[in-house]
């Protein structure tokens, strides 16, 4: 849980009003205030066909659909166990997907993951969760 609190006393981001305040400016009447808000741990499985996937050169990025500064955005490329796992994820509509991180020494993509498609998909996250993300066949050259 954490605190949230949006200008003027609305619930939700997308509700907001931005102010603007300037050195020795003084307010009055302003009224903030605030709610508690959930926070959750969401955990990302990447899947292919059935296929073995090379995890250590995949990325997986969550982020809002809001496209301002407060809007959460997250990129993980560590996985435990094969799952990526993103925590204090506040509850909204999120658009995740997969991509591919290049080899450090070579600067190319693993030749296992050049034929697969990257995932992305639309979720809503209202708790705790695991997202199962598919990878695709590559369209053949």
């Amino acid at each position: 849980m954490r605190w949230m609190g949006y200008y003027p006393g609305v619930g939700t981001h997308s509700e907001a009003v931005p102010i603007q305040i300037h050195a020795g400016e003084k307010l009055s009447n302003l009224r903030l205030s605030v709610r508690r808000q959930a926070l959750y741990t969401v955990g990302f499985h990447i899947v292919a066909d059935g296929s073995h996937l090379p995890l250590e050169s995949l990325a997986v990025a969550i982020d809002g659909t809001d496209r301002d500064a407060l809007a959460y955005h997250l990129m993980q490329n560590q996985n435990h166990e094969g799952i990526f796992v993103a925590g204090y994820v506040p509850p909204g509509h999120y658009v995740v997907r997969t991509f591919i991180l290049l080899d450090f020494k070579t600067g190319r993509v693993s030749p296992e993951l050049s034929k697969w498609r990257m995932a992305k998909q639309e979720v809503d996250i209202s708790s705790d969760s695991e997202i199962v993300l598919q990878l695709s066949p590559a369209a053949p050259n």
